[in-house]
């Protein structure tokens, strides 16, 4: 009889490990998936990313300043004014901004022999993508 009871432990164990095993690869393959997708996208943050981080950092508000209804309204209102205001001109500014970095690259180069240029241009390009990633700009 004492074996009997030994193998049901055994078959629920093996049960409830496989159920763990089995949850454990599907989270592990959702977060996999999207991240490629991000990479793909030369994206640190989804699309959503930058409202997510400005839901947080009002959320934290609330917390520590202990906003009324009203205030925390107010706040993502006034949010979400300024951010788009800010990507609009960030929108006008980046351009230049790029312009000013590439002049910039472009007289370093001129300073180095030929091998450190092969290695600044490697180490541009790793700047470049990391760049796109976290801006999700090319």
């Amino acid at each position: 009889m004492e074996r009997s009871s030994d193998s049901r432990v055994s078959v629920w164990l093996k049960a409830a490990a496989l159920l763990l095993l089995t949850f454990w690869a599907g989270a592990t393959a959702g977060v996999l998936g999207d991240r490629l997708v991000l990479l793909r996208q030369k994206r640190l943050l989804p699309k959503e990313g930058l409202q997510f981080v400005t839901n947080r950092a009002i959320r934290q508000m609330d917390r520590r300043l202990d906003l009324s209804d009203e205030q925390e309204r107010r706040v993502r209102e006034i949010v979400s004014t300024h951010r788009t205001n800010i990507e609009a001109l960030w929108t006008d500014v980046r351009p230049k901004v790029r312009s000013e970095m590439e002049a910039a690259e472009h007289e370093i180069r001129a300073l180095l022999d030929e091998g450190q240029r092969e290695q600044f241009d490697d180490l541009r390009a790793g700047w470049r993508r990391r760049a796109g990633w976290l801006t999700g700009s090319d």
